[in-house]
């Protein structure tokens, strides 16, 4: 055996992968340091124990014993988190992602990433990992090591702005007594209260912590953290929200935050999570005695601002911001994490939800993941926006991202969709990568940088988030003794298993029968069980809870497909069957172009709801919908409720609104190329005029067809 220096003279990411070169840990081709080892080969066990820089060779029995309690651990570490499906490519992903886990942990903290970006910062999304796989130690233990971060005795005498013109004011400038550097700001380092750093970690810490809490439903540490949550909500306020219009601003506080900027603007994403912050926070007080108000207030005036602000009605979807200055423009074009953080953070309601996730089907760039051998190409990956030109951190492939915004469909309750994009991100990253099983920051489709480090922390944190909250659906509320488990499975699926520190759960479906066996590990025990499960036919025989028949209710606004909920109470264990009857629920989507348009709804209809104003008179008579499209051109949807059986939903039609007539032109050519699309039912006859100058008379364009045009250039 042979040990020496390492090629690479300088490393920048510690030799990750994307950062540094491929070859970085070979032996150069002349070492200088070169050791020898011998090392006999027989038939006999033979152990090598790099330490310090230093091969060892121990002896047998003490290689056998270290290697055996090196295998214990690693065996404990992945069965933390361990899931059985149909889908082969899926069911190493629990432990992949418990092993990529436990390589951010430094005993005190998350990391950031386990190679390249093995730094300590307090924000960003790692700190989910511990309460959704069951580690709920190592998050309390993250927890106090921030909070005792948090600045507590510098008050804020330095009034806004406080921008720092050497850096033409896009950080603050770094003093203390600054809103931004002052009581409630929590510092990058466990237990050091004197650094600055211009992100705002807090937002997503606290996030994290709510998060915990609800996990837990632990009110003795919320008693024993509320005054350091108390600090981080004046904080945030004083710093983002100082006209308290209830629209915040967003500095350096999400993962994309390197080249993002909104200049004091209105910004949805950090909006977002200060509604789901305070709302949380009103709940916390309540149960500890103190007085919700102010969070409760806050809560209602940020939902209000963002829906009358942000919410872009004609379109279906949350603006990225709003400008606070100057004409204070409206920006529509959303980037993903818009619509995930709104989605995750509860400000949409079922309709604005699914319209939002539209809006990612059809302004988002979307790449087919695909692969020598690999049958299976319905999957795919997204990037995080369509805006140009690229910049780094603005306009990425990132499997956090990707992960985050699949999580978000699972929330929507369109379930196939979210498969179909979490499963693109896990084929590419574990599976058509680099390194078996990483999980990237960044994807080999990323333009710029290609595939980029090893186990970068937001994307294991959204990734273990996806597959338990998402697809698995478990969702917890024990601060209010509660346990929601709502499946995400695609319809295929016969059988499912998870199993976590949290619970072990197995579905079965035989026929028209569903099986659900349910072992909760909670640190509370009189938590009672909700159950929201998707219809997979039009009526229920019946529904059986540990053998007690269990009557159920319909889910009043459901979009696609209908969903049951019952309630399973509290046990240790549940053995849960349900009995479908009736006709099999079709959950194809509904999609219409044109400009005028007659549809039949295949099911008993009722009222339509048009939230885009997309039609004008609009008649839903025998189940027939009829009315003139008069919305702006684009991806729009109008819902239609039905009754298909014993169920009642939404039905979501998607209408393509074209213009009359589309040109479509060649830009590459160097002469004038360009095709005229006809979109409309009727032929099209005129005559073609390019610069006031008649090119070419009487042409005709039949329904729904193209012409063809060349002109040389100058014309």
């Amino acid at each position: 055996c042979y040990i020496s220096e390492i090629r690479a003279k300088n490393l920048s990411r510690n030799g990750d992968m994307g950062a540094d070169r491929a070859d970085s840990f070979d032996a150069p081709q002349l070492p200088k340091e070169q050791k020898h080892y011998k090392l006999s080969l027989d038939e006999t066990t033979a152990y090598i124990v790099v330490e310090d820089q230093e091969l060892r060779l121990p002896t047998l029995v003490e290689g056998t014993s270290l290697y055996d309690k090196s295998e214990k651990w690693r065996s404990e570490i992945e069965s933390s988190l361990q899931i059985s499906t149909p889908d082969p490519y899926f069911n190493p992903l629990g432990g992949a992602l418990a092993a990529a886990a436990d390589g951010i942990w430094d005993g005190k903290i998350w990391l950031h990433g386990a190679i390249g970006w093995r730094s300590q910062l307090n924000g960003w999304r790692a700190a989910y990992i511990g309460d959704f796989i069951g580690w709920h130690d190592r998050a309390r233990t993250h927890f106090d090591s921030y909070a005792a971060s948090q600045v507590t005795d510098v008050p804020a005498t330095i009034p806004h702005p406080t921008q720092d013109t050497a850096l033409h004011l896009a950080r603050s400038v770094k003093k203390w007594g600054t809103p931004h550097y002052s009581n409630g700001y929590i510092c990058r380092t466990p237990y050091r209260k004197d650094q600055m750093h211009h992100y705002d970690m807090n937002l997503v810490f606290i996030d994290q912590l709510l998060w915990h809490l609800k996990w837990t439903g632990d009110l003795d540490y919320a008693r024993e953290i509320y005054p350091a949550l108390q600090r981080h909500f004046t904080w945030e306020k004083k710093l983002f929200d100082p006209d308290n219009d209830g629209l915040y601003d967003a500095y350096a506080c999400i993962w994309a935050s390197d080249a993002l900027q909104y200049n004091g603007g209105k910004v949805t994403h950090s909006t977002a999570y200060n509604y789901r912050a305070n709302k949380i926070m009103a709940e916390i007080s309540e149960k500890l005695g103190k007085d919700p108000s102010i969070y409760k207030k806050e809560a209602e005036l940020i939902l209000s601002a963002i829906n009358k602000e942000l919410w872009i009605k004609d379109k279906g979807w949350w603006a990225e911001f709003k400008d606070n200055m100057g004409n204070r423009i409206r920006h529509d074009n959303a980037a993903i994490w818009t619509i995930y953080h709104a989605i995750d953070s509860d400000i949409h309601d079922p309709f604005k939800a699914y319209q939002a996730t539209r809006y990612i089907d059809t302004e988002i760039p979307h790449i087919p993941v695909m692969g020598k051998g690999l049958k299976d190409t319905a999957n795919y990956v997204i990037s995080t926006t369509n805006w140009q030109p690229y910049m780094w951190s603005i306009n990425n492939v990132a499997f956090g991202e990707i992960s985050h915004t699949a999580l978000a469909y699972w929330q929507t309750g369109r379930y196939e969709e979210a498969f179909k994009m979490f499963k693109g991100a896990v084929l590419d990253a574990m599976y058509l990568g680099s390194g078996p099983g990483n999980v990237p920051q960044l994807s080999f489709y990323d333009a710029a940088r290609r595939e980029t480090y090893r186990d970068f922390a937001d994307g294991i944190a959204t990734g273990v988030r996806a597959l338990v909250q998402g697809m698995y659906g478990i969702m917890p509320d024990l601060i209010n003794n509660r346990l929601t488990i709502r499946p995400g499975f695609p319809d295929d699926w016969n059988f499912a298993e998870i199993e976590t520190q949290n619970m072990a759960y197995t579905f079965e479906r035989k026929g028209n029968i569903e099986r659900y066996s349910i072992t909760p590990n909670l640190l509370k025990k009189d938590v009672s069980l909700s159950m929201e499960i998707k219809a997979i036919r039009n009526k229920i025989k019946s529904i059986k809870v540990n053998g007690k028949d269990t009557p159920y209710t319909l889910l009043t606004t459901t979009i696609l497909s209908p969903e049951i909920k019952f309630e399973a109470g509290i046990a240790d264990k549940y053995d849960i069957t349900i009995e479908w009857d009736g006709e099999k629920i079709n959950r194809d989507m509904i999609s219409v172009n044109g400009s005028q348009f007659r549809l039949n709804i295949p099911y008993k209809s009722g009222k339509i709801y048009d939230p885009q104003n997309v039609l004008r008179h609009a008649n839903l008579k025998n189940d027939i919908l009829t009315g003139t499209i008069t919305a702006q051109n684009g991806h729009r949807t109008v819902f239609v409720n039905i009754t298909n059986g014993n169920m009642n939903y939404w039905l979501p039609i998607d209408i393509n609104v074209n213009n009359p007539l589309d040109i479509v032109c060649d830009s590459e050519s160097s002469s004038l190329i360009f095709t005229l699309k006809n979109n409309m039912d009727k032929v099209i006859k005129g005559d073609l005029y390019i610069n006031g100058k008649k090119v070419n008379e009487n042409i005709n364009i039949e329904a729904h067809g193209k012409n063809n045009y060349e002109f040389d250039i100058p014309i």
